[in-house]
């Protein structure tokens, strides 16, 4: 695959900026294509366990990502979004990427990697790595 460098450092922190497409670009780190209905109910999950316990509705969720979050993230060239077809492909970015895209995402306390945070003392450490 070819590596891509997104458009600019601000660019890429917009584009991340919302919770919901730092779950989409987490999820992506682990598997490469998703469909977007395989994203929806991965993200409904997720927000259930990082928000309140409430459950977003599928409806609801779809529409934000195909009307806002996939384009967002794709003009950020950080994935590839085929609306005909429902798939979203994580695009190789730039090693130096990576490590900043990590750091943000490990930011979320624990909603992408619940296990991962500390809660005596509230402070997330990130992934387990085996």
């Amino acid at each position: 695959m070819t590596d891509f460098r997104p458009k600019t450092v601000d660019t890429l922190l917009e584009a991340v900026s919302h919770h919901r497409r730092r779950y989409v670009v987490a999820l992506l780190s682990e598997t490469q294509t998703m469909t977007v209905e395989n994203l929806v109910s991965e993200l409904i999950a997720i927000e259930r366990r990082a928000v309140d316990g409430s459950t977003p509705s599928p409806q609801h969720v779809h529409v934000s990502l195909v009307h806002t979050h996939l384009p967002v993230l794709a003009d950020a060239n950080v994935i590839d979004y085929d609306p005909r077809s429902g798939t979203v492909r994580r695009r190789d970015l730039e090693a130096p990427i990576w490590p900043l895209l990590e750091n943000i995402l490990a930011s979320d306390d624990g909603a992408i990697y619940p296990e991962a945070v500390d809660t005596s003392t509230e402070t997330t450490i990130g992934p387990e790595k085996e």
